[in-house]
């Protein structure tokens, strides 16, 4: 199975007939929709962001020919941007959030420090909300 589809037009028209098919051409252009259709048969270009442009003007025994081609990808959308950096320096270990006690994923002096750790700002997380609790009271309700 082919991707490839496409239309092929060749033939005289007039000065003004040229002229308002390359309106049609930069205004579709300008969309970044290029419709070109022939009867039932159509092809539909995208225009990407790079393009690459070949120009030739030529003179030759009274004859005059102006030829024109662009070209690029199809650009692929991405899912999701990649984004990524590049450092000789190692990031800081991500904090593990365990119910609302957070600890270093791993601690340096082994699995007590870790327990020890996470008792200690579970204790922290407790009076915080006591303390907001508290606070929340009317002023004849506070002990």
């Amino acid at each position: 199975m082919s991707d490839k589809s496409g239309i092929s037009v060749k033939g005289s028209m007039d000065f003004k007939s040229v002229t308002n098919f390359l309106e049609d051409l930069v205004k579709s252009f300008k969309e970044k929709t290029v419709v070109v259709q022939r009867g039932a048969e159509f092809v539909t270009l995208k225009p990407a962001e790079s393009i690459e442009l070949e120009l030739e003007a030529a003179v030759k025994k009274g004859k005059q020919k102006l030829t024109l081609e662009l070209e690029w990808r199809e650009e692929i959308q991405a899912e999701e941007e990649l984004s990524f950096r590049v450092t000789s320096t190692e990031p800081e270990p991500a904090p593990v959030v365990l119910g609302d006690v957070s600890c270093a994923t791993v601690c340096a002096d082994g699995p007590e420090a870790s327990q020890q750790a996470m008792e200690k700002a579970a204790e922290a997380s407790a009076k915080a909300a006591e303390k907001k609790a508290e606070e929340k009271k009317p002023a004849g309700a506070k002990k």
